[in-house]
């Protein structure tokens, strides 16, 4: 007799667009009773367990690996700065604008985006010449000093009044 969560993901993966639902999971378990003879279900729930746990890189932790210093440049219509693809996860760690050395201040905006609307988390005006440091969990009076997550459905976007580089650090938490 083979285990009813293994049944289950025969066609399934852990994962991806074929993935068991968590209620099929959680309704494959209902007849599960601590019984020696549920030894075998049992077992087989940790196990599930422990594949989805290993599906998230080091437990959501970041791997160094995997963490990023990015230069885009921010334009004068909205510019995705970084987007994460499908079901990834990043934690931005900071964000640092730098004007070119002739020309005004450049008036930015830093917005969190799901593709249709957007909500600024961060605007100013970057001098002449200068480094703004528009985001950073050292003091930082503007965020509170706390990394952000972003997603393919909510992820950050800027606009500037001219062309304006940005370093953006981030961490890759799930891909």
């Amino acid at each position: 007799m083979g285990s009813r969560f293994l049944n289950l993901l025969k066609s399934r993966q852990i994962g991806g667009t074929n993935q068991a639902k968590a209620n099929e999971l959680d309704s494959a378990a209902d007849p599960v009773f601590l019984e020696p003879k549920n030894l075998g279900d049992i077992l087989q729930v940790g196990h599930i367990n422990k594949a989805i746990q290993a599906s998230r890189q080091n437990g959501g932790m970041p791997k160094g690996s995997l963490s990023v210093v990015e230069t885009v440049s921010i334009t004068d219509s909205i510019t995705d700065v970084i987007k994460p693809g499908d079901e990834q996860v990043y934690q931005v760690q900071s964000i640092t604008l730098k004007a070119p050395g002739s020309g005004s201040d450049i008036a930015y905006q830093l917005m969190l985006s799901d593709g249709t609307t957007s909500a600024v988390i961060a605007a100013g005006t970057a001098g002449a010449g200068g480094t703004v440091v528009a985001f950073s969990p050292i003091n930082d009076s503007n965020s509170g000093g706390v990394p952000f997550n972003i997603t393919s459905g909510c992820y950050l976007v800027a606009q500037a009044a001219a062309t304006l580089p940005a370093d953006v650090a981030y961490h890759v938490l799930q891909s």
